[in-house]
């Protein structure tokens, strides 16, 4: 469910989902409260790795301190802890990286023999050059 808003009242805190006008009480002390969120919007420029396993379709990260949601291209989020996720920047996605990778795609097509026509389906297939181009941690 998703909050509209909440309004703290010593220790209660009153909740108001979207989905509802009426506000609904609930101990303080059950909740953690996040707010000022720091926003980054991601392209295909960045890679964003949970615990090393990479995320795919992450369209935002929505940084809260200790907390991370993260959203997809399809809208759905999910929360993780800040310190299990990282983003790198995408090496295949560089201008540098797509014109080896054509190259290599090019060279291939001119190979004759058997050894060279198992490096074409290699090189063919290949679609990334390493991942750590620019690493860098979450905000």
């Amino acid at each position: 469910a998703r909050i509209e808003r909440f309004e703290i009242r010593d220790a209660v805190v009153l909740i108001t989902y979207k989905s509802s006008d009426q506000p609904y009480p609930c101990a303080r002390r059950d909740f953690l409260i996040f707010e000022n969120p720091v926003i980054t919007d991601i392209n295909e420029q960045t890679v964003v790795y949970h615990n090393d396993i990479p995320l795919f379709q992450v369209s935002q990260i929505i940084h809260f301190g200790t907390k991370v949601r993260i959203r997809n291209t399809h809208g759905i989020s999910r929360v993780y802890d800040a310190q299990s996720i990282r983003m790198e920047g995408n090496s295949a996605a560089t201008p540098t990286a797509k014109t080896i990778l054509q190259y290599w795609i090019d060279i291939a097509q001119h190979t004759s023999d058997k050894e060279e026509q198992q490096d074409r389906e290699t090189f063919s297939n290949n679609n990334s050059i390493g991942s750590n181009l620019s690493a860098q941690t979450v905000p």
